[in-house]
């Protein structure tokens, strides 16, 4: 009668976790010789696009009415995006390096600020920030994705954005 050999057992699934993405091969006594190479990979934050990233989505979509004066403006993009680079109205100006601005005005003549960092999700595609304040009701707002400035926003090959994104909605 044999004895199991339990770091045998346990070593065998440890080494399809470290090694399942290469070209390896397991073989232990009594056991047939597995091939590896095919094991299943998931995305990460560093997948990237064909192309410098683009808007695919923005919440509140354009030209919405009834929207909440406490909302969070939401965008997607078709990549991951790093997150250096990416600066946000921090006071009233509009301009130079910043990447996300937020109106009454179409033209950006005075912007609002950010509330804090924005956060992203879904592997670093969806950004999502707030204003600083309750926006007004009944007003108008205008929203920038910048593809100019010093803080250009780039996807994880150092692509940056060529078009810049503007869209508006109307508070309730």
């Amino acid at each position: 009668m044999e004895i199991l050999n339990w770091n045998k057992l346990i070593a065998i699934p440890l080494l399809l976790i470290f090694y399942g993405c290469g070209q390896q091969t397991l073989k232990d006594e009594g056991l047939e010789t597995k091939d590896i190479s095919e094991a299943v990979t998931t995305p990460s934050s560093t997948d990237s696009a064909d192309g410098p990233p683009t808007v695919s989505s923005v919440e509140p979509e354009n030209n919405e009415n009834n929207v909440s004066t406490s909302t969070s403006i939401r965008i997607t993009f078709n990549e991951s995006i790093l997150v250096s680079g990416a600066i946000m109205t921090n006071g009233s100006s509009c301009g130079g390096g910043v990447s996300y601005d937020i109106s009454t005005s179409s033209s950006f003549s005075t912007c609002l600020p950010w509330e804090g960092s924005p956060t992203y999700s879904n592997s670093y595609k969806r950004l999502s920030i707030k204003p600083k304040n309750d926006l007004l009701s009944n007003t108008t707002y205008y929203v920038r994705v910048r593809s100019d400035g010093s803080s250009q926003i780039k996807d994880y090959s150092s692509e940056a954005m060529t078009e810049t994104k503007t869209w508006s909605f109307t508070t309730n």
